[in-house]
């Protein structure tokens, strides 16, 4: 298999930083480029009581969240990949989708499990709707 494009998203949990060093494995052995995607979850931003049209405050909340994880995500990246991070605001698992069909990425590589189980019993984990729904490939990290 040859990979070019390694989309690996985050949440700054354990399972997402595994991925993170799978991802970097995957690209050390094929030459791959990374790219880290942080997802802020639209129903956060409803929590706050804000809608996506609320530009300047959710850019606000989703530049401090996503900054962080991003930059702690890069820095555990060996220094010989490229790596490049994007931000998104929506559903994790749509955006996801849509980002890697838009990059034309060959793989994505994903954590089993970034929120509480109790919260993925009742909305459906991310990286099960991921890997039922993307259009490349999907390595599942535990």
């Amino acid at each position: 298999m040859t990979l070019k494009k390694i989309l690996i998203p985050i949440d700054g949990s354990p399972p997402a930083l595994k991925a993170v060093a799978q991802g970097t494995d995957l690209a050390r052995r094929t030459g791959a480029a990374i790219t880290l995607l942080y997802v802020y979850d639209s129903s956060v931003v409803a929590m706050m009581g804000l809608s996506t049209s609320d530009g300047k405050a959710v850019d606000d909340a989703v530049e401090r969240v996503s900054k962080t994880h991003l930059e702690a995500a890069k820095a555990s990246v060996a220094a010989d990949i490229v790596v490049k991070t994007e931000s998104r605001v929506g559903h994790p698992a749509e955006e996801i989708c849509l980002y890697a069909e838009a990059g034309d990425f060959d793989m994505i590589v994903i954590g089993s499990r970034g929120m509480s189980p109790a919260k993925s019993f009742l909305v459906g984990s991310v990286s099960a709707r991921v890997a039922r729904h993307a259009p490349c490939s999907v390595l599942v990290v535990r």
